[in-house]
């Protein structure tokens, strides 16, 4: 998935997240040739948690608990996303987009 939204125009980068065995999976995805996205996972999901990967590709996860709650889950996606956007740098008030998770 995190390919595929690479083939919209404009996009440079992508983050995709799952949800498995009581882990939140994650896929990094760039254009960028003069990235590199696995270094760049690593600072995002900090230190502890698994990541690894080379210029344009990369994956991680992070333990969130089997049978964890909804909102747990959620508030694990969240954290990603914004911690993506602040390596970015954008700006403190930007928001996440999900355009593709459900309601």
């Amino acid at each position: 998935m995190a390919d595929f939204l690479l083939t919209y125009e404009g996009m440079r980068w992508s983050v995709v997240t799952g949800r498995y065995a009581g882990r939140l999976h994650v896929s990094l995805r760039t254009t960028s040739v003069d990235q590199h996205a696995g270094r760049a996972l690593k600072q995002i999901l900090g230190g502890g948690n698994r990541a690894g990967g080379h210029r344009m590709m990369a994956g991680g996860s992070v333990e969130v608990g089997q049978g964890a709650p909804e909102k747990v889950w959620r508030r694990a996606e969240e954290g990603v996303a914004r911690a993506f956007l602040r390596w970015r740098g954008a700006p403190a008030d930007a928001r996440p987009e999900h355009p593709f998770r459900e309601a």
